[in-house]
């Protein structure tokens, strides 16, 4: 192959990308992403930051990819350990916390990543998506779909804020955790959805300090077609703050039904996590999504359509993402997209998009 096939900027991590096994299955979702940014920070371009203003409304912002990662990512002792666990929220943790998609670390004098900087979700996501592809480019939007260990990361990133306010937190959560007799009976909750959401944003507006959870890449392709587009790559980060509000907001608590959606069982996943750490300075995730099902599969905890993240995400970087497709073979080195398998697909568009490494 010649060169030896990698990733632009990542050097150290937990996997070779000398290996074709590295290249498949969800590995590429993440150790992508992490290159694609790196290669922003190269070409001196930040991130698009969603992060929760003073009136609970979502704003687009920007981050620099150093204050995303907490290192210069070209830095020789940045190291990337994926699908791992952000050892710092371990104490808050009754049991083993999720891992996260990706830990940044640093080297220490030993060779060894011994510190742990920050913990993101990584979620590469395609634009248009189906409810989005038929409308004008501006109105392009892709799609959420998040897991029950995002939520509890979730939990533990916002706890860690209130870490020294606990009594405070517990003053929020308790009112609203008293109004319900059986936490296992839809039929109780339901009725209650005013009060959770109101409780959660009450929680959201004073939390002390918001930090980002949640890195988007986005990918756009032209329309409905199995090709790329010409202004192809983005990257949209979300803070912690934020990404609740993307499902506290999709809650509809002026007429509640007799129903329990996902979106509604992840505000009360959320807000039971939060009154245990309250009390206890514990969280455990496992015992709190194993219990509180209500007849609905945990396989995701949600998800939102390209038509309502659309709104939240609208820029000219979602209309028209500054990296170009022809871009992508200074991120994919060595001939790695050799090893890429259209079982994915992202993998498959940059296999099946003819010119993107001549």
């Amino acid at each position: 192959m010649g060169e030896t096939p990698g990733l632009f900027g990542i050097l150290n991590s937990n996997r070779d990308f000398t290996k074709k096994d590295t290249w498949g299955k969800n590995m590429f979702n993440s150790s992508f992403p992490t290159a694609l940014a790196a290669y922003m920070h190269f070409q001196g371009k930040q991130a698009k930051y969603l992060y929760l203003k003073d009136d609970l409304d979502i704003e687009v912002n920007e981050i620099s990819i150093n204050n995303l990662f907490g290192i210069d990512p070209l830095d020789k002792n940045a190291y990337y350990s994926f699908e791992s666990t952000f050892m710092p929220y371990q104490r808050h943790a009754i049991g083993d916390i999720p891992r996260v998609d990706l830990v940044i670390m640093q080297l220490g004098a030993n060779g060894q990543a011994d510190k742990c900087i920050a913990g993101l979700e990584v979620k590469l996501t395609a634009i248009p998506d189906n409810t989005t592809c038929n409308k004008n480019y501006e109105d392009y939007g892709s799609e959420i779909v998040v897991r029950p260990p995002t939520i509890s990361y979730l939990a533990y990133s916002i706890a860690d804020s209130w870490e020294d306010r606990r009594d405070e937190l517990l003053k929020k959560t308790a009112y609203v955790n008293g109004l319900i007799d059986n936490w296992h009976d839809a039929t109780e909750v339901v009725p209650r959805l005013p009060q959770i959401v109101e409780t959660l944003n009450e929680i959201i507006l004073n939390t002390p300090n918001q930090k980002p959870i949640l890195m988007q890449p986005i990918w756009k392709t032209e329309g409905k077609s199995a090709l790329l587009a010409e202004d192809c790559l983005d990257i949209f980060v979300w803070s912690d703050l934020a990404f609740s509000k993307l499902f506290i907001n999709s809650i509809n608590i002026s007429t509640p039904q007799f129903k329990m959606t996902r979106q509604s069982r992840t505000a009360v996943w959320l807000l039971k996590m939060l009154h245990e750490f309250a009390r206890t300075g514990k969280i455990d995730h496992s015992s709190v999504v194993d219990s509180f099902t209500y007849n609905v599969k945990n396989d995701k905890a949600f998800a939102i359509s390209g038509s309502q993240t659309n709104k939240y995400m609208k820029c000219d970087e979602l209309t028209h993402p500054r990296i170009q497709r022809n871009e992508l073979k200074n991120i994919i080195l060595g001939g790695g997209h050799q090893f890429l398998s259209p079982e994915r697909r992202f993998d498959a568009f940059i296999v099946y998009t003819p010119g993107l490494f001549d």
